[in-house]
């Protein structure tokens, strides 16, 4: 009997395939029901039981003392720590004895059963019995008896290290056997499982405990490809048996496996077991199938094209063509593979076709050549071939891969297209000549235009300078007869009205109606000489002309008109009192025209004019806040715009009239600084 139990992580890892050889009867039971669910062959021998009598039966009703042995597996179950018990069968005749080793199971750091180990002990019993009949003999045959006692104690302890050695294999072949990726499953002759490693239970989902005792073919549903009694007499017959099967997992899902089968005989050639290492090889059925299904898609896709469609071995010999060869060449397929298709090709081109072909088998670089081969009916036609190697992960080329262009048409368009280019080009040299003699007629008849566009705004310049000197010569006309002949009778009356204030009040005030209305008349004729002719922009400049337009517009309509101007000290610098030139002559026109027309059509009730000089240009803008302009109207239409945009061009200027942002109309000017003579 041994001194003390096996360590409990030596214990806790023997699977069920490592016990399945051990000497010693040993069972795993489940700490909370006592139900026995593994016994190894040893202990079923021991129990005089079959596997299938003793799995999932209770332990007490298997072996004597049933009280104690609960009390300890409990015991054990709860506090974790390994127990042993030696126990006297009262059932025998003869002295006889039970040892029990128990010691917790472990899974992931939880105590889920009890593993207990049964030795019988009659023997060493008996021996026991006879060395103490010897001591009782008499000092005599005392050494004898402690030679006999130190010879059985040193068998033992062989026997126990023997068995702990063979313990250990187990566990390390076990924990291998874990770490493989494939499923190892044993299984009994009846189906029942005995051993499932951590293989299996990644790649079918049931943990150790839920598949033990199970009948693999029904938890697995298994699918044969033949009868179930073929594959167990192949099985019988060659100790061997490979082939896929199909397995159903925890989760429903179908799986393809690969399984191998070997049958194990015990020592006298019987059937003992069945270890399957199994391969769960779906992927790799998926792969296959989505690869049958990619080559017929290429096939199809290739039988389809127009094109001649063609493969080649990474030496370069044909392997496949499509139906477009056959059809051309009308040659069999069998006639032009490897290197038979030369035979179609043109004489004067299979020597450089070889050569190219053979260069990119040593190259890997892309094929491209354009050469001729025979038709059925023995018409040579020109094709484009292209080939392009496939490689695989370690750049080595698996297959070339390539097409042929019928572009005989497209060659004899070609032809065709460069002799329509000849008779182009010569009609091009022809162009060339009538282009430069109509593009010398152009350039004459372009400077002849520039002269008149010249001398057009030159006597435009002067009309415009004769109207401007005949409104000057009208104003000085009204401003100097008649506004000063109307001051003088407004004088005259004047003074008469004083006279008949005396004589004659009746008549005085007629005569003092009649001063007034000749008043507003001399007012008007004074205000429409300045209109002919503003005395202010010859006298003050062109912002102070600017605010004479403001001050009339206030007077004689009472609409609020402002004049804004940047810095006014800078425009007398470009524009002195006393100076009259042409620039500020239009641009007191354009502001004139603008205030008039926003008084008459836009229903204004207030003017900004703005006036600035800046980087030697003028900038002039009116703007109102009137109905503004209609959407379809141009700046063409109108009278006073027509003028405007003429005033503008005369000094080479821009204008521009648009609908100002939150209502009214927008006009801007601008036009250079003339430098002073």
């Amino acid at each position: 009997m041994p001194d003390a139990p096996p360590s409990a992580d030596v214990s806790n890892t023997l699977p069920g395939l490592s016990l399945e050889q051990a000497p010693l009867p040993m069972a795993t039971v489940e700490g909370a029901t006592h139900l026995v669910r593994y016994a190894n062959p040893a202990f079923c021998l021991l129990m005089g039981k079959p596997v299938e009598e003793i799995l999932g039966e209770p332990l007490s009703g298997l072996l004597p003392a049933p009280d104690k042995c609960v009390t300890l597996v409990d015991q054990v179950f709860r506090t974790g720590k390994p127990l042993r018990h030696t126990e006297k069968d009262p059932s025998r005749s003869y002295p006889f004895f039970w040892s029990y080793i128990m010691w917790p199971l472990l899974v992931d750091g939880l105590i889920v059963g009890v593993m207990i180990q049964v030795t019988e002990c009659s023997k060493i019993h008996e021996a026991t019995l006879e060395m103490n009949e010897a001591l009782l003999l008499g000092s005599l045959r005392q050494h004898e008896l402690t030679e006999a006692a130190e010879e059985l104690n040193q068998k033992l302890l062989t026997e126990i290290a023997e068995r702990q050695k063979t313990a250990r294999k187990l566990a390390e072949k076990a924990r291998l056997l874990d770490l493989s990726h494939d499923a190892i499953i044993v299984r009994n002759l009846a189906g029942c499982i005995t051993y499932w490693n951590h293989g299996a239970e990644e790649i079918y989902g049931w943990t150790v405990d839920e598949a033990l005792g199970r009948i693999s073919d029904e938890l697995f549903h298994t699918e044969f490809p033949g009868s179930v009694e073929e594959v167990t007499e192949e099985l019988h017959r060659t100790d061997r048996w490979t082939g896929e099967l199909v397995h159903t997992r925890r989760d429903g899902k179908r799986i393809t496996v690969l399984v191998r089968k070997t049958l194990d005989r015990d020592s006298n050639g019987n059937p003992a077991s069945v270890l399957q290492n199994i391969s769960d090889i779906s992927q790799r059925k998926e792969n296959e199938e989505a690869l049958r299904e990619a080559g017929e898609r290429f096939r199809f896709m290739a039988e389809s094209m127009p094109q001649k469609i063609f493969t080649a071995a990474p030496d370069g010999s044909i392997e496949y063509l499509n139906r477009q060869w056959e059809e051309f060449t009308g040659l069999a397929f069998e006639e032009l593979r490897g290197w038979g298709w030369v035979k179609f090709n043109h004489p004067n081109d299979l020597e450089e076709t070889l050569r190219r072909w053979k260069e990119v088998m040593e190259t890997g670089d892309d094929f491209e050549l354009e050469h001729r081969f025979r038709r059925k009916d023995e018409v040579y036609r020109w094709h484009l071939s292209r080939a392009f190697a496939m490689r695989d992960a370690e750049g080595n080329i698996t297959l070339w891969i390539g097409s042929s262009t019928d572009i005989d048409d497209m060659m004899q368009a070609q032809v065709e297209l460069m002799d329509a280019e000849a008779q182009l080009a010569d009609r091009a040299v022809q162009l060339e000549r009538i282009v430069t003699l109509r593009t010398g007629e152009l350039t004459t008849a372009h400077a002849k235009l520039l002269t008149e566009a010249d001398e057009r705004k030159r006597l435009e310049s002067e009309v415009a300078g004769s109207i401007e000197g005949e409104r000057e010569r009208l104003g000085h006309d009204l401003h100097d007869g008649v506004v000063q002949e109307l001051t003088g009778i407004t004088m005259m009356l004047q003074a008469l009205a004083t006279t008949l204030r005396k004589l004659s009040p009746a008549h005085s005030k007629e005569a003092n109606r009649l001063c007034r209305m000749l008043e507003t008349a001399h007012g008007h004729a004074r205000d429409l000489a300045k209109c002919f002719y503003p005395v202010e922009l010859e006298q003050h400049g062109l912002y102070v002309a600017l605010e004479g337009i403001a001050q009339r517009t206030e007077q004689q309509f009472g609409i609020s008109c402002i004049v804004d101007c940047d810095a006014p000290e800078a425009l007398e610098a470009v524009q002195a009192p006393q100076e009259k030139d042409v620039t500020s002559v239009q641009l007191f026109r354009i502001a004139q025209e603008a205030v008039q027309n926003a008084i008459k059509h836009a229903r204004a009730k207030t003017i900004l004019i703005h006036l600035s000089n800046t980087n030697g240009s003028w900038l002039l803008t009116v703007r109102d806040d009137g109905v503004g302009l209609p959407e379809n109207m141009s700046e063409s239409e109108g009278m006073g715009l027509r003028i405007m945009q003429y005033r503008a061009r005369i000094m080479d200027g821009t204008l521009s009239i648009t609908n100002a942002e939150g209502g009214g109309a927008l006009v801007t000017c601008t036009a250079p600084v003339r430098e002073k003579s």
